[in-house]
């Protein structure tokens, strides 16, 4: 009811109760808080290990990488829409799609990862491909963006349209927003070394570090 009524403090109030409390007990039931950090450690190790950097070894893993999970999700994807026919009791099958979902999921996200990896080692696309550099450096500005011009779009404080737009015109609505935050952040990207809220987290994560590296210069200036 929140969110078709015309009130920000009301939607704002929904969200940060009701809202949260939902997303936060469907993340845990779904194993997401486990599945999120071990993505974000997985993707730091890749970076310290250098395997985004163009050369044939790299270019040999992503391939492999590729295949492997191409081949695996394939049937992965087929037992998860399966499951629901084969086992009748709700206790068994519950957990069971909730663990498939999660290899499924897993396999379909390497197979992202590593054809896009391939797709921008191959020097005849890079070009093309160096248009969503932009989008992806501010990845954290433009998802909060969207969000915000997202829920004016649909919400009741804001333009109400849930009530009018089908599947055909959120999805021209979508495609519209891309295009534009995919113009803003070339033109932020242009001026500036990092997306506006990349730049804070930046500032926040090197807060003190700075200062501590300049201690030992002074204390040895003075000797």
């Amino acid at each position: 009811e929140y969110l078709s009524a015309n009130s920000l403090i009301g939607a704002w109030i929904g969200n940060l109760t009701n809202g949260k409390k939902a997303v936060l007990l469907w993340t845990w039931e779904n194993g997401r808080i486990f599945q999120t950090l071990s993505l974000f450690m997985l993707g730091m190790l890749a970076g310290r290990k250098g395997l985004f950097i163009p050369n044939d070894e790299n270019r040999k893993f992503w391939l492999r990488t590729f295949m492997f999970s191409a081949i695996a999700f394939v049937p992965l994807f087929i037992v998860k829409n399966k499951l629901g026919g084969w086992i009748d009791s709700e206790a068994i099958r519950r957990p069971l799609v909730t663990a498939e979902t999660s290899w499924s999921n897993m396999a379909f996200m390497l197979v992202l990862v590593s054809g896009f990896t391939l797709l921008f080692q191959n020097t005849k696309l890079q070009n093309t491909l160096q248009i969503f550099s932009p989008i992806g450096r501010m990845s954290l500005s433009n998802y909060i963006i969207q969000s915000v011009v997202g829920s004016f779009i649909y919400y009741g404080f804001g333009l109400g349209l849930y009530q009018y737009t089908g599947s055909t015109y959120s999805l021209l609505i979508g495609l519209v927003l891309a295009v534009l935050q995919g113009y803003f952040s070339a033109w932020w990207m242009k001026r500036h070394k990092h997306g506006p809220l990349e730049g804070i987290w930046h500032k926040g994560t090197w807060i003190g570090v700075e200062k501590k590296s300049k201690k030992p210069v002074a204390q040895m200036q003075q000797i």
